[in-house]
């Protein structure tokens, strides 16, 4: 609810917490949607299983995450409004639209993890 593009804040806010991780607010305030693909709940095998239905994603920015899953970033379609959802495109495949947010890298995961830019 507090995201910024601001530098100055940025910077003061890491000054403050340098061991902050990054999080992106997804839907309008960036233009962008992302699917979250976990490793666990069969998130990897589902998505496969979309993809050989319906066709290989466009490509687009990815990003590995703390856990082993990854995220895919796509720009929101012109007037479109893409709400957050968990499990309802598949199990272990969640989206994370308007009024969510995706951690990004170079953050941390809990588990001992980080996340990294794939391509």
């Amino acid at each position: 609810k507090a995201a910024t593009r601001d530098p100055n804040r940025i910077k003061r806010l890491w000054r403050k917490n340098p061991k902050a991780n990054v999080g992106i607010a997804t839907g309008g305030p960036s233009g962008f949607f992302a699917l979250d693909v976990d490793r666990k709940n069969d998130g990897f095998a589902a998505f496969a299983k979309l993809e050989k239905e319906h066709g290989k994603l466009p490509f687009t920015k990815k990003c590995k995450t703390g856990d082993g899953g990854f995220h895919l970033y796509f720009k929101m379609p012109a007037g479109a409004t893409i709400p957050n959802s968990a499990g309802k495109v598949a199990k272990g495949i969640d989206i994370r639209g308007e009024g969510g947010y995706v951690i990004a890298p170079p953050s941390n995961h809990h588990s001992g993890g980080g996340y990294e830019w794939v391509n």
